[in-house]
């Protein structure tokens, strides 16, 4: 299934200037995060710190989302198949451009800015409802910040549950820990969707990491 062109956002970025541009509308969110924080006086940066067993507990909680996304490559759904699709057609061509380590880097950015956004900020100044509607109501918003069709904002907004719960699995709730789970998911989502480019520009129809 070939996508209509007009319907990829990326587009209108420069391949070249994919990974400069991204890097600096997360940066761009990072500072947003930090102003509205400010400005609701919720500073997300309170909430994280550096402590080796919430690395260990994001790097952990990575694995349900691989299940997740091993499970989106080879379902015939029709959202998964539509949603793969966009993926590969819109970021495959970008990606294939950068070295891994360059593809980590972005991640990371990626991770550390939306967590400190919609976790950090959102979901910690929404508690006055109570936990769980802080958690349903700041992922509406993550869901929405990614309105390429209704089933990715359902996707995204399920996703952002579970990174919102994963700010729970410590008792300080450590903003690290969604940001590692997030960050890794991403880096290795952006290397299943450059492998799955180049076997289609190759003729190959296998999707498998070797």
């Amino acid at each position: 299934m070939k996508l209509d062109p007009e319907e990829s956002p990326f587009d209108l970025i420069d391949r070249t200037q994919f990974l400069n541009v991204s890097s600096f509308f997360y940066f761009l969110i990072i500072l947003f995060a930090l102003f509205l924080g400010w400005l609701v006086e919720c500073n997300p940066l309170e909430y994280l710190h550096w402590d080796l067993k919430a690395v260990l507990i994001g790097i952990v909680a990575t694995i349900p989302l691989l299940v997740y996304l091993y499970f989106s490559i080879k379902s015939e759904f029709k959202a998964f198949n539509y949603i793969r699709e966009f993926l590969v057609e819109s970021l495959g061509p970008l990606l294939c451009k950068y070295d891994w380590w360059e593809l980590f880097g972005l991640s990371l950015i990626v991770g550390f800015g939306e967590e400190l956004l919609f976790r950090g900020v959102l979901q910690h100044w929404m508690t006055w409802y109570g936990p769980g509607m802080a958690l349903v109501f700041s992922n509406i918003i993550f869901g929405l910040a990614h309105p390429h069709s209704k089933g990715y904002v359902v996707m995204v907004f399920l996703v952002g549950l579970y990174l919102g719960g994963c700010l729970y699995l410590t008792e300080d709730q450590n903003l690290l820990v969604p940001m590692i789970t997030h960050a890794l998911y991403d880096f290795i989502a952006f290397l299943v969707i450059k492998k799955m480019y180049i076997n289609r520009e190759q003729g190959s129809s296998n999707t498998d990491i070797d």
